[in-house]
């Protein structure tokens, strides 16, 4: 009996270690679009992609964005985030030249006029979306929060 005390807690721990080895169900699905030079809004759609991180730092320098496209080209990027009903900071960094954050489709931050921001989010499931302009020249746009907050996680009704 002694000898399968060991193997229960090993038992125990690789569970534990394997169920959360890929806990962070991460994902932001971005769609490009062409941007209108004018009134900056988006228009002909050029693709989509998925990135597998919760936070992130991508820099394009002068090179393309999407396919061949370096100017006037943009995305909308969503994910899904599981609150644990507590306040969450959120930073929009080395933006060039506009982004505008989301949450539950209402702006939250806009990099014309700050660039973080503290908020309570309720417990649940909630969308965060990110609109990205690139206008001209150089390219980049960073975006961090709580890594927690794309852990998938149930929650109840009640």
């Amino acid at each position: 009996m002694n000898k399968m005390v060991p193997s229960i807690i090993l038992t125990i721990f690789i569970v534990n270690v394997i169920g959360h080895i890929g806990y962070a169900s991460a994902t932001w699905h971005v769609k490009w679009y062409e941007i209108d030079r004018s009134s900056h809004e988006f228009k002909k759609f050029l693709g989509s992609e998925n990135w597998s991180v919760g936070s992130f730092n991508k820099n394009w320098g002068h090179g393309t964005l999407y396919d061949d496209a370096k100017d006037y080209v943009g995305f909308i990027a969503t994910s899904t985030i599981y609150s644990d009903g507590k306040n969450y900071t959120f930073e929009l960094y080395n933006v060039d030249d506009e982004a505008t954050l989301f949450l539950d489709g209402k702006e939250i931050l806009h990099t014309l006029s700050r660039k973080s921001v503290d908020i309570y989010i309720p417990k649940g499931e909630h969308t965060l979306e990110i609109k990205y302009i690139e206008t001209c020249c150089k390219a980049s746009i960073g975006f961090s929060t709580n890594e927690s907050l794309f852990i998938k996680k149930q929650f109840n009704n009640a």
